[in-house]
Parts: C-alpha cells; sequence; structure tokens
C-alpha cells in the first residue's frame, strides 16, 4: 500500500529508532591529550557511559517529537488543501446564483451580471493555481527540513566520541532523574496538604461572593458610580456613520453572504452538535409516543431559525409539517388561530375551540414549528394570557404534535420566573454562545465562498505594540488571530454580531483582496441626557423584540405624550429603530444595551 506524505514522514523514526538500538550499551573513551606518550591509561582518565542511553536522553525524544510535530503540520496543511479545493466550485457556483439574483432585482443589467458570474470563474482559477504552489511549496520545505534533521542527528551521535560531550550528557542524565525523584517527592507531599488548599480555594471564593453582594446591595440603593464617559469613546452617530460606510465599502456578492438570515443548508452550519442531537432525540421519543415538545432559546442571532429550518428540512417528506414564525400584533388567540390554521390545512377562520380539539386527534402526527413565541405576551395585567393558552395548547396535544419552539433569551427568563405553567416543555435548550474558534470558522467558510484574498492591517490598538519588524507571514498570522479575539470579546458567542463586526473591519476593497483592521476604535457610551425611562424602554423592546407607542406606555405606565417624547428621543439617537407600526431595538447596539442593561440591575 503507497503512504501518504504525512504517514511517509511518521514512519522515519522507525529508522531513526534501529539507529539508536544499534548503538553499544557500554562505550569507553579516554581524557588524554593528543600527542600523549603512549603507556598504560590511568583509570582516572577513562570515561564509561552508555551511548544508547545517553542519545535516548534527548536525541530519540527529540527526534520522534520533530517527526510527529511535522507530520501532524503537513496532514493539516494537507487537509486544509484538500477543503479549500473542494470549496472553489462552490464559490464558482454562488458566484453564478448571485448574478442570477442580481439580474433578477435588475433586469436588463445583462453586463453586470455576466461580470459578476466571470470574476466568480476568475477567482476559481486563481485559488486553483495558488492551492498548486501551495502544496509544490509543502512539498519541497518538508524534505529540506528532513534533511536538515539527518544531519543534526547525525552530528549529536559524532558528539557522543567527544569525552567532555559524554561527561556533560552523564550529568544531565543524572540530574534529569535527581529531578524526577524530587518531583515525585513534591507531588506525595501535595496530597497530603489537600485539605488546607481546598480550605483556602473556599476562603477565596467566599470572599469574592462578599464582594459581589456588597456591590449588588450598593447598586440597588442606588450608590453605584455612575458610567463615565471614556474620552475615546466616539459618540453614537459619528459610530453609526463609520459603521454603514464600512458596510458600503463590500461588494454586493460579499454582503449577501454574510447577512444574518437563517442558512438554507449546512454548507454554512458550524458547531451546535449537543442542540442538534436534542431535536434528534426529541422526534425520537415523539415516534415512540412520548410527549416530547422543544423550546429552543438564545439571543438574536443565535441560530435557531436555521436550526429548526434545517432539522425540518430532514424530516420525511410525508410528514406533515407546519411552520409559523410569528411577528408582533399578535394579542389574542383568535389572531394566532387565524396563522395557525392556514398551515395545518384548516380553513382560515376556525375557532381556537375547534383548533384545540383537532390538534388532540389530528388525522396523522404533525410536526409544528413556531418561531419567536415572545411575541405571544405583554407584561401587563392580563398580558399573559395568549401565552397561558398557547401552552396549554401545546401540552394539549404534544403526544400527537412535535412542537418545536424557540424564544428570545430575556423573554425567556421572566416567562420561566413567572409562568407557573412553563413545564409545558418537556426539554428546554438554550443556546450556548459559539467558541472563538466556531466564530472562526464560520466567517472563513462564508469568506471563501467569496473568492476573495484576505489582508490585515493593523488597528488603533496594534498601532501601540512593536510588531513591524516581525515578518510578513508572521504579522498576518498575528493580526488575523488578533481581529477573531477581538471580534469573539465584542460578540460574545453572537453569530450575528460576529457578522457585522467582520463587515465592519473592512477598510479597502480591491479586485481580489479584502484590507481588514484587527481592531477598531472603542465602542461608544450612551448618551447622559437618557432619563430613567428610556433604559425601560430599552428593557421593554429587549424583552418583547417590538411594541408599538401605544403598547410601551402601557407597559411603563406613562402618559402617551411623556412616552412618545422619549421615544422620538431613542429614534433620533438610533438606539431604536421604526419598523412598521412598532419599534425595535438597533441591532448595531445591541450588545451596548444588554451591557448598559445589565449595569444598571434592569438584566439578570
Amino acid at each position: 500500500m503507497q503512504l501518504g506524505l504525512p504517514a511517509r514522514v511518521q514512519t522515519l523514526k522507525d529508522p531513526f529508532q534501529e539507529v539508536l538500538a544499534s548503538l553499544p550499551a557500554q562505550s569507553t573513551l579516554n581524557q588524554l591529550p593528543e600527542g600523549a606518550e603512549a603507556g598504560p591509561l590511568p583509570p582516572d582518565r577513562l570515561v564509561t557511559f552508555n551511548p544508547r542511553e545517553l542519545a535516548g536522553l534527548e536525541l530519540l525524544p527529540q527526534t520522534v517529537r520533530s517527526l510527529t510535530q511535522k507530520s501532524n503540520e503537513v496532514r493539516q496543511q494537507l487537509e486544509e488543501i484538500r477543503q479549500r479545493l473542494g470549496e472553489v466550485p462552490e464559490a464558482a457556483l454562488y458566484k453564478l446564483t448571485e448574478a442570477q439574483a442580481f439580474l433578477e432585482q435588475q433586469p436588463g443589467q445583462e453586463e453586470q451580471a455576466r461580470s459578476i458570474a466571470l470574476e466568480g470563474i476568475d477567482h476559481a482559477r486563481q485559488q486553483i493555481n495558488a492551492l498548486g504552489d501551495r502544496l509544490q511549496q509543502l512539498t519541497t520545505t518538508i524534505w529540506q527540513e528532513l534533511e536538515q534533521l539527518v544531519v543534526q542527528m547525525s552530528n549529536h551521535l559524532l558528539q557522543l566520541s567527544n569525552p567532555e560531550m559524554a561527561i556533560s550528557l552523564q550529568q544531565h542524565l543524572q540530574r534529569k532523574k535527581s529531578r524526577k525523584q524530587k518531583a515525585a517527592e513534591q507531588k506525595r507531599n501535595s496530597l497530603s496538604n489537600t485539605p488546607l488548599r481546598r480550605l483556602q480555594a473556599r476562603l477565596q471564593q467566599r470572599l469574592k461572593t462578599a464582594g459581589q453582594e456588597q456591590h449588588r446591595f450598593w447598586a440597588q440603593l442606588g450608590l453605584e458610580e455612575p458610567l463615565a464617559s471614556s474620552p475615546s469613546a466616539p459618540a453614537l452617530p459619528d459610530y453609526l456613520a463609520e459603521k454603514e460606510q464600512a458596510l458600503q465599502r463590500l461588494p454586493f456578492v460579499y454582503q449577501r453572504l454574510f447577512t444574518p438570515e437563517p442558512l438554507p443548508d449546512e454548507l454554512l452550519l458550524v458547531g451546535r452538535t449537543a442542540e442538534r442531537h436534542e431535536l434528534q432525540e426529541a422526534s425520537r421519543r415523539w415516534q415512540q409516543g412520548v410527549f416530547s415538545s422543544l423550546l429552543l432559546v438564545g439571543e438574536g442571532g443565535s441560530g435557531s431559525s436555521s436550526l429548526l429550518s434545517l432539522f425540518a428540512k430532514k424530516l420525511p417528506p410525508d410528514t406533515p409539517l407546519a411552520r409559523l414564525p410569528l411577528q408582533a400584533g399578535i394579542d389574542n388567540r383568535v389572531a394566532l388561530a387565524r396563522q395557525l390554521a392556514p398551515l395545518l390545512g384548516l380553513p382560515e377562520h376556525t375557532a381556537w375551540e375547534a383548533l384545540q380539539a383537532w390538534l388532540r386527534q389530528p388525522p396523522a402526527p404533525q410536526v409544528v414549528v413556531v418561531e419567536d413565541i415572545q411575541y405571544l405576551f405583554r407584561r401587563w395585567m392580563g398580558g399573559l394570557a395568549l401565552m397561558h393558552d398557547f401552552l396549554d395548547l401545546v401540552a394539549g396535544s404534544s403526544r400527537q404534535v412535535l412542537w418545536l419552539c424557540s424564544c428570545s433569551l430575556y423573554a425567556w427568563k421572566y416567562l420561566h420566573r413567572t409562568l407557573e405553567d412553563a413545564q409545558a416543555w418537556s426539554r428546554v435548550v438554550e443556546l450556548q454562545p459559539f467558541s472563538q474558534a466556531e466564530l472562526r470558522e464560520l466567517i472563513m467558510r462564508r469568506h471563501l465562498l467569496s473568492g476573495y484574498q484576505l489582508q490585515y492591517e493593523p488597528g488603533p490598538q496594534e498601532q501601540r505594540q512593536p510588531i513591524s519588524s516581525l515578518p510578513a507571514e508572521e504579522k498576518q498570522a498575528l493580526l488575523e488571530e488578533t481581529l477573531f479575539t477581538n471580534m469573539h470579546r465584542f460578540a460574545q458567542g453572537s453569530l450575528r454580531l460576529a457578522l457585522l463586526y467582520w463587515q465592519w473591519s473592512a477598510v479597502a476593497v480591491s479586485k481580489t483582496t479584502i484590507t481588514l483592521r484587527a481592531s477598531l476604535p472603542g465602542e461608544p457610551v450612551l448618551p447622559e441626557q437618557l432619563q430613567p425611562n428610556s433604559y425601560f424602554m430599552l428593557q421593554a423592546l429587549l424583552l418583547h423584540g417590538q411594541l408599538t407607542a401605544p403598547e410601551l406606555c402601557r407597559i411603563l405606565n406613562q402618559p402617551e405624550r411623556h412616552c412618545r417624547s422619549q421615544l422620538q428621543l431613542l429614534h433620533k439617537l438610533q438606539l431604536i429603530l421604526e419598523q412598521g407600526s412598532g419599534y425595535t431595538l438597533n441591532p448595531l447596539l445591541y450588545r451596548l444595551v444588554v451591557t448598559v442593561l445589565k449595569q444598571k440591575n434592569l438584566l439578570h
């Protein structure tokens, strides 16, 4: 069987081990200087040592470690080349799809649509050539490094014939054995001190908890330190204008790739292994006749819509499926029945009681997906009635209907504390924030479909660091790592915010390359002229997703005139956006609003 390059590199350790095993178990060298008279050798001038043991002290571990490391590096680079080669056709096909979409949106622009499609072909050709060059360079580099390794090993073996080197290695071997014995003794001693260390850790944790409780107590009394505006923090209008300019720099195709919307297929899906397993388990239990309704909970942009959509696509084609993405404006069960009934094949004006009876005994098992159930309640007297009705509907039909629903994170926290019948769900799955590695893979998968190359430049923070003297490749790698670290810190695991941050980082676009800045200027702060009611408005919008002006006035129990003046101020500052007849939080400022509300003790 013919071995690949990584396996060949890895198997080279066997010949090295055979060479070392052939060394004698004992050897003697003399320490007489050159030109000394011949005669009997004094015993104190003879050096007896074990070449096999001395060679195994450093040479063998270093050689095996180097070969394993090089094998892993080669395997990793080959896998990356293979993946990128497989993504080249996808990128060209995506460009063709975008050209068709562009032509549908702007009929008569055949020439520009053709240029988009040809651009995809050119990028594909360039990527294939670049991957071929990279593979050739990898092959050349690895054999050069192996030749250097053989030379180093030969030199090391020759040094064993030097008495001074042999003595030095013997002393090093004795010190190493002594360190091992000392480490084992320290480990035994540390085990005897375990209770003391545990007590120390427990005291430190209690002190930390006491400090947090004290801070919370002062905050509740209104004695917390005011939020000081950073002198480098930009004003909100300037901040938003800069972000909009960054988005406009990017090509139409690139903006489409990074639009936060539900995924059409699993090509761009990363992570969420546990959550997908929960969906599959819920379906399996339901098919066995077990109560298995499931609720996905997460921040906006956490991927709940994509998970539900992709799961629904994997259902057998003959499975009855009803999918209802809820929107604001549903305030009673009659309105909810009018939206849900047609999806189940029932008349639009089906009464709630009739819908409830049909779902308890449907003609065939049903799968019902309802997204954003936070629109089914309002935080005022009697505002939970519709949510109670919906939960009764779920609980009463979950053996015949597989209910898969989603809810925003902070709305669910409120409902979980408020509702007694929130246990209508057999499983509540909270979507965990994406890790930095997952966000990197999610971003790079989308970027590779574009066909553009990437270039990184220092941002405000990196310009204060001495990185200009680094080699070009190391500098680019450092800036890339810095960008993803800053992105993860800003997004805090939210894919939607990570996609926005990536686009904001764009500072220049050429025909083949997009240049990104490793760090962005400081984040803005909320203006000082905001009144306390404004923070409660932001809290209500975060909780409900979208509210009209009368609804906000009713929730806050404020006169409409005063409430509308606060709304106008928030809208002028672009903290909120007008959407239809209601208002929503500006998604560009979502993380800022959440942070401030937590500092104000309005979110937990």
